[in-house]
């Protein structure tokens, strides 16, 4: 692994961790954990926009000011809409978790993701024929979640099953990457969705 697929991955880790502290925050009440993972979100997605803003097309009038602060900004107060309106069933941490905080984590994380995509997936659909036009790679971080999503969160509920009928660091190993796997398609989602 070079120092650049290093730097990705390190960014792709503060997107998640960002999205997974602002979700936790705003299910608990906890203004200061929210705020905590916007940010560390916001951040991670303007080093990402700025690691990759010599790659491909521009996009027309988005340049400035708006490019780099204004779009990843809106885009974090995106996600604290997607979660603060999205995230109405939550789990809770005691019964059959209070022995398990890692598969509460990774329940709580793929609920939480797939009540996000669920919400991205509404609006793109009620948005379609504007999107279709003026956003094509919205339409198409769209399709890749419609396509991906149900893949992945079979690989999800397989490696959970292993997880909870042998714990080992194999299954561990396992239902962290199927986790990871399953949230990435929010990350692509909302990373698509800024210029």
């Amino acid at each position: 692994m070079n120092k650049a697929q290093l730097l990705s991955h390190l960014r792709t880790v503060g997107k998640a961790v960002g999205t997974y502290l602002t979700a936790t925050g705003i299910n608990q009440g906890s203004v200061a954990t929210w705020v905590s993972g916007l940010v560390a979100f916001i951040l991670s997605t303007v080093f990402s926009h700025a690691a990759h803003a010599g790659e491909g097309p521009k996009s027309p009038g988005l340049t400035g000011l708006f490019a780099w602060f204004v779009a990843p900004f809106a885009a974090g107060f995106a996600v604290v809409a997607l979660f603060a309106s999205g995230c109405a069933t939550q789990l809770q941490s005691g019964g059959v978790y209070a022995s398990q905080p890692f598969l509460y984590w990774a329940d709580t994380t793929v609920s939480t993701t797939a009540s996000a995509l669920d919400a991205f997936e509404s609006w793109e659909l009620q948005n379609y024929s504007y999107l279709q036009t003026n956003s094509p790679a919205i339409v198409g971080a769209a399709e890749t979640i419609r396509t991906n999503a149900p893949v992945y969160y079979q690989y999800y509920l397989t490696a959970r099953s292993a997880y909870t009928n042998l714990v080992s660091t194999v299954t561990s190993n396992s239902l962290l990457s199927a986790v990871t796997t399953f949230t990435n398609l929010q990350t692509g989602a909302v990373t698509n969705a800024i210029p």
